[in-house]
């Protein structure tokens, strides 16, 4: 595919987002198993080339499964579809100044760069991302990178 028509690309993503985001309400795990079904069909590796990678996806939600490293954390595999399968990476371009215990309710926006089929993963880089403790005094607390 040429260089030309790759926005076209993005726009079409864009516009499947939104049909799927109407469609399910903007429910982000309906979004995600949408999302999931394409890039495990047949056309999965060219579906992520020409219509996910280095495009903006909508917010999703998910679960963390682990981060590293402990103490600092900047990458993290979350699971969307339950609480304990990772599906994603999200890196960072900052780590965090604390840990992030597994079991976090996480939500963030990012931009895919790599996807493997087997086994099942896709890549992001992350600016920010929100984060739910157990502590409900503690509700929705923002991620972002540090100022330069």
């Amino acid at each position: 595919m040429g260089d030309w028509m790759k926005p076209l690309a993005v726009l079409l993503l864009a516009s499947i987002v939104i049909q799927h985001s109407l469609a399910f309400q903007f429910d982000p795990s309906a979004i995600w198993k949408g999302i999931k079904k394409t890039l495990l069909g047949p056309h999965g590796n060219e579906y992520f080339e020409n219509s996910m990678k280095d495009a903006i996806l909508p917010t999703l939600v998910g679960t963390v499964v682990s981060s590293t490293p402990a103490t600092h954390p900047a990458e993290f595999l979350v699971a969307i579809e339950d609480d304990h399968t990772a599906e994603v990476q999200l890196r960072l371009e900052e780590p965090l100044g604390k840990p992030l215990p597994s079991g976090t309710k996480v939500s963030f926006e990012g931009v895919p760069y790599q996807f493997t089929k087997e086994p099942f993963m896709v890549n992001f880089n992350v600016e920010n991302m929100n984060f739910r403790t157990e502590d409900p005094r503690k509700s929705e607390q923002p991620v972002t990178k540090k100022s330069k």
